[in-house]
């Protein structure tokens, strides 16, 4: 029956669904760029960002840049007067020298010293970015850059700045082992430095949005 003020409906022709709903046996469509409920939202942005393990780890590298090319490694006093050689003259003077003492002041305080700034300043600016940069800067293979892996690789970066800082602290020791009297302060802010890059590293960045 038709309701007053109305045209009745044709006979033949399907009833008109109210306004915004579909047709009978028409699937019902949801708007453009809507998640249904309980779909997880992809979070775009830099696994990490810089963060306050950059203090400490950046302290840590300008005490051991100067150490190796500004400050004394040997005070000694000669004929009454005050000498000094900085780390630079001790790579001069060590061509005469073998061993583990040639080795470290020519090749390996200096390559310890730039892998450090390269890995330490790489992690705690928050240069692990994506999945790619971070396999590259981190050389870690075995477990991806998570929330729950972050741990992880505070203890391994922090885990190499040690070695690496043994490795200064076993080198200072051969190049004085004949006399500790005549060490100077470069080798003091060079493990000062380590020290600061260690804890650095273990703090760490930010953690980014894009973390999952």
């Amino acid at each position: 029956m038709a309701q007053p003020g109305y045209p009745s409906q044709p006979q033949g022709f399907a009833a008109q669904p109210p306004p915004g709903q579909p047709f009978p046996g028409q699937p019902q469509q949801a708007w453009p760029g809507q998640p249904y409920p309980g779909q997880p939202q992809a979070v775009s942005g830099p696994l990490t960002t810089a963060g306050l393990g950059a203090i400490p780890a950046g302290i840590g590298i300008v005490l051991q840049v100067v150490a190796l090319v500004a400050v004394p490694w040997v005070s000694v006093t000669s004929t009454g007067q005050p000498a000094s050689l900085t780390f630079l003259d001790l790579i001069r003077a060590s061509a005469n020298a073998s061993g583990f003492t040639q080795v470290y002041v020519q090749i390996i305080a200096i390559v310890a010293t730039v892998l450090m700034l390269y890995s330490s300043l790489a992690w705690t600016l928050g240069a692990y970015r994506g999945r790619r940069s971070t396999r590259l800067l981190s050389g870690i293979r075995s477990r991806e850059l998570t929330r729950a892996n972050f741990w992880w690789y505070r203890t391994v970066n922090a885990a190499r700045a040690v070695v690496i800082l043994i490795v200064h602290v076993a080198g200072i020791i051969a190049v004085f082992s004949d006399d500790f009297s005549v060490i100077g302060l470069g080798p003091w802010l060079l493990a000062g430095g380590g020290l600061l890059i260690a804890a650095g590293m273990a703090v760490g960045p930010r953690q980014g949005p894009g973390l999952p």
